[in-house]
This record gives C-alpha cells, structure tokens and sequence, in this order.
C-alpha cells in the first residue's frame, strides 16, 4: 500500500517532466530566446523594482516592527480578517508592496514562533497582489497605453483580496503564540544588515529562476497555441503574470481588460511555486490558498470590467506591446511605500513608549 502511494506521488512529476523535456528539445532555439527575455525582464523590472524593498522588508522583520506594528495597530483587521495583530501587519505590508513582502513576512513570524501554521497557510492566499509599480506601468502604460486602465486593475485586485480575506477568514479567535514583542535582537547591527541582504538576495535570485523557467515554458507553449486569440491567452494567464498580461491585453476591449484582471488576481503558476519555495515546509495544504487565488482572479476580473465599463475609460480594440520602460517609483508608488515605512516606524515607537512606561 504504501509503495503504490509512493509511485503515485512519483507520476506527476515524471509526466511533466517527459512533457517538459519533449517541448524544449523540439524548441530548443525559442526557449533559449524566452530565456534571454526572462533574463531581461529580470534586470529591467524584477531586480530593481524588488531587491530594495526586499532588503527593507528583511530589515522589518529582523527588528520585530511588524510584530510591533500588528500589536498597535492591528485590532481592526485582525477581527476583521480572523487573523492575529502580526499576520495583519503583515498581510498590510504586503497589500501595500506587492509580492512577497507579505509572505515574507508572514514566514519570519512564523519563524519566530508568533503565528500557527494554521494561520500561515490561511494568511500567504491575500497578503500580496501584483506591485502598484507593475500593474500602473507595465499593464496599464505599456500594454494599454492607458494610466487609467492601470488604475482600475489596481484598486480591483487590491479589493479582490480583501474581500477575499474577509470570506475566507476563519471566524476563531487566533491563537497568539507569543506575546512578546521584541524590539531588540541577539545580533548586532552589522551582522542584522548583512543578514538581510544576503537573504533578500536568496529571495530575488530565487524568484528570477522561477520567472526566467516559466517564461521558457510559455514561449515554447506559444508554438502550440496561438497566444492571441483568447483561447490561448487564457492559457498564458494561468501559467505566468507578465505573459499573460501581455497575451490578454492584446485582445484590446473589455475582452482584453476582463482576462487581464483575472490574470492579476490569479498571479499566475509561477508565483504560486515562488510561494511555496519561499514558505518551503512551514505549509502542508495549498488548496485554502489556491482556492482564495482563483477567487481572486475572478472577482478581479469581474470588477475590472464593471470599473471600466461604468467609468467609460477608452478601449483600445487591439493593444500591442509597447515597452515605455517608465519610472518603477512613481509618486504614487513612492508615497505608498513611505506610509508603509512611516506606519511601521510609529508601530514600533508606540510599542517601546509603552513598555517604557510600564504599560506593557
């Protein structure tokens, strides 16, 4: 019994691994061209737009801020997601600079003993969307020419999630594994900014591998499917969120803007598997968070259309792919991230006043 459980475990990957093989060796020159755009997209938007924030995020979470943060300010959503006060800090961090502050977060408490299992494997299905500097400016700008577009996918992905938390929570009181919120670490400060680094480092190279592999699998798939016609734009938005992104808006109309959403709120195959390569062994069961994926993706894609359609934005029948390669720190994005800092700085102030004066 267990050596035929065993084999079972052992067929999945064996099919896709034949399947893998026979696609590149028949497309061996095109999946090398995917690689080298993969390897661009890589140094032109996933480096610089995440390994900063990545390190500031490490840095976070190695001082305790997101503890502290979560226990100040976070009643309202731990209530209203049933989640505890540091899963909220942390699900705000992520909501407010996309993939994967949230999951990052959500692993270093965990890590340190503050958060259930449970709770993890229920918190990583909404604690981050697609980056405001992604969205606005590779989709809305250079896919559909049109900030506006880039605005309305925002603000609908952002709404799918928390809708999705809320129907999704766990009506339970959570359990707190630790009360303690530590504002001090055992490590000085040099070897806390070195740590950071090398694992922010660890994080993005991880994440370039995944987006470089999927982008292969997805120009080899394009021989086999016609990635513009709206049969096979839906199977590149299944597969990975940049060449989705692309295949959908080439459909241009409400066609194009609905698959489009649906691609941002699925997020697409690869950043599930760069999710669970982050959270590793802490996560047992992803059907919670696939299911509050695919939730996402069709309330996204739902609430893209009824934005665009209500607030008459102009539709471009047919979009084609114009990279504009504009600012990744927009006004915007960079306003957002100085209130995240901002809030998580007077997280932590108000914490160490009030343990200074005894009321903690």
């Amino acid at each position: 019994m267990t050596k035929d459980v065993t084999m079972k475990k052992f067929i999945p990957p064996l099919i896709a691994a034949l399947f893998l093989g026979a696609l590149f060796i028949k497309n061996a020159e095109l999946a090398a061209d995917f690689v080298k755009q993969g390897i661009e997209s890589c140094f032109l938007t996933v480096i610089p737009s995440l390994f900063p924030l990545m390190v500031v995020a490490e840095l976070l979470n190695e001082c305790g801020a997101i503890s502290c943060v979560g226990k100040a300010f976070g009643g309202f959503a731990s209530r209203l997601f049933g989640i505890s006060k540091g899963s909220a800090a942390a699900v705000f961090l992520g909501l407010l600079l996309g993939f994967p502050m949230g999951t990052k977060a959500l692993t270093a408490l965990y890590d340190r003993g503050e958060i259930s299992r449970e709770e993890l494997e229920g918190a990583i299905g909404f604690c981050g969307i697609p980056s405001f500097a992604f969205i606005v400016n590779a989709v809305g700008i250079s896919l559909f020419c049109n900030r506006a577009i880039g605005l309305v996918l925002y603000f609908s992905a952002l709404f799918s999630a928390i809708i999705a938390g809320i129907l999704f929570a766990k009506r339970k009181k959570p359990t707190q594994k630790s009360a303690v919120c530590s504002l001090t670490h055992q490590k000085s400060f040099a070897e806390t900014v070195t740590g950071a680094i090398s694992s922010a480092t660890g994080s993005v190279v991880l994440l370039c591998a995944y987006v470089v592999f999927f982008s292969s699998v997805v120009g080899c798939v394009s021989k086999l499917f016609n990635l513009s016609s709206l049969g096979g734009a839906v199977i590149g938005a299944i597969l990975e969120l940049s060449t989705g992104a692309v295949s959908s808006a080439s459909l241009g109309g409400l066609w194009g803007v609905g698959l489009c959403g649906f691609v941002i709120g699925w997020s697409g195959l690869s950043v599930h598997f760069q999710t669970a390569a982050l959270v590793g062994e802490r996560v047992r069961h992803y059907s919670t968070y696939l299911a509050m994926k695919l939730f996402q993706g069709l309330l996204c894609s739902v609430l893209s259309v009824a934005f665009a359609f209500f607030a008459d934005i102009d539709l471009p029948d047919k979009t084609q792919y114009i990279p504009t390669f504009a600012p990744i720190f927009t006004p915007e994005y960079t306003a957002i991230i100085l209130v995240a800092f901002f809030i998580c700085a007077l997280g932590v102030c108000k914490r160490s006043a009030a343990r200074r004066y005894g009321l903690l």
